[in-house]
């Protein structure tokens, strides 16, 4: 078995949490990295620790007031080309800055923008009524990013659906240039931008998404100006955080799947669902926002391409075109929930550590697996 495939077992069977783990993984790579030289998470690991950025372009938030006298959208008359919906989970806040940041870097396309309220407990949110050119829809309870999205599609008119969470701050150009990746693929279904972190580093390059269903998002930490992450072309999936469909192609597909799960995959299974229509999902590098704040860290983590997650749980996966995905309709593959591995069946074997002997004994889970060369009872890979 392959080192890279050994890791990815033993990382999924540590009882740590995913902040934990990362922690432990720093001490390992820090104590013994040439031994994992050429594996693809230690060289991401160690690209992201080691990389300098020349100007890194966090974006500052204006005064409360400024926000609210420059954020105003105009009329549209006709049919517009992009449909904006962004969903409000975050607050008053959150929400302005978002709309402020479209206001003030508008596209050369023809836009209308559509704000959701997923039911936030912020009364500052009835003052978005009174922006102008703004439509808002509220939720009497919160139904969740993929419901929201899905119900925002009926009220939208454009051509193209652009879905953006309130917590993301976009760049000058960033519609115009996905927009374009429609106009020279005409068989693309999706495409999304460069995720940016608030200090300039790198989030995403689009995503992958490996054999046992677990999903990285490239390049996370890394310089976002190195030529790896520059050029526009394939990728897994985009995250849902901000993409562009078309209209007829999301209803098409289905729209987003939803789940009461907490490890909500929609956007990979939106883009699985574009392949196996004969459709392409592009990453547009050109197109630059921010996320401000991700409440996502096992998939935003340089160790989150090991989140012990499938990309759905109880249903049937499409696999993409270019990776080797297991369908899970009666998954056999268990997986790490917390202090416990959850089988099919729903049974869980529950094991509790004290906090001073978890890194001990992940530690001598981590030595044995790799001298042993044994893989991780309850993990299939």
């Amino acid at each position: 078995m392959a080192l890279s495939e050994r890791l990815r077992q033993v990382y999924l069977a540590l009882p740590l949490s995913t902040p934990a783990k990362q922690r432990l993984v720093n001490i390992v790579y820090r104590a013994a990295g040439p031994a994992f030289r050429g594996t693809v998470h230690y060289e991401t690991w160690k690209r992201a620790r080691g990389a300098v950025f020349v100007a890194p372009r966090p974006i500052e938030s204006p005064p409360l007031a400024q926000l609210e006298s420059e954020t105003a959208f105009e009329p549209v008359s006709g049919q517009p080309v992009v449909s904006i919906i962004v969903c409000a989970q975050h607050g008053y806040d959150e929400a302005l800055r978002c709309l402020h940041r479209i206001a003030t870097h508008r596209p050369s396309a023809s836009f209308e923008v559509i704000l959701i309220d997923d039911a936030c407990n912020d009364p500052a949110m009835a003052r978005l009524a009174r922006v102008p050119g703004l439509r808002v829809e509220r939720q009497a309870a919160p139904i969740g990013y993929a419901r929201c999205c899905n119900r925002a599609t009926d009220l939208a008119n454009g051509e193209y659906l652009h879905f953006l969470s309130d917590q993301i701050l976009i760049h000058d150009g960033w519609l115009d240039s996905l927009l374009r990746v429609f106009q020279t693929h005409p068989d693309c279904a999706l495409v999304g931008p460069k995720l940016l972190l608030p200090d300039g580093r790198l989030q995403a390059a689009g995503g992958v998404v490996w054999r046992d269903g677990s999903a990285w998002h490239l390049g996370h930490g890394d310089d976002p100006a190195r030529s790896d992450y520059s050029y526009l072309r394939e990728t897994d999936y985009c995250s849902g955080a901000a993409i562009l469909v078309p209209r007829a192609v999301f209803k098409r597909l289905g729209r987003f799947t939803v789940s009461n799960s907490p490890a909500t995959c929609e956007d990979v299974d939106l883009a699985f669902k574009a392949r196996a229509a004969g459709a392409r999902v592009f990453f547009q590098p050109s197109s630059l926002v921010c996320q401000v704040q991700n409440g996502d860290a096992s998939r935003t983590s340089v160790g989150g391409w090991l989140r012990g997650t499938t990309v759905r749980k109880g249903n049937a996966v499409s696999a993409p075109a270019t990776r080797s995905v297991t369908p899970h309709a009666q998954s056999t593959s268990s997986t790490i929930f917390g202090g416990g591995i959850k089988d099919a069946s729903g049974r869980t074997s529950e094991f509790f550590v004290s906090p001073r002997r978890a890194p001990a004994m992940a530690a001598r889970i981590l030595i044995s697996s790799l001298v042993h060369g044994r893989p991780v009872p309850g993990v299939q890979v």
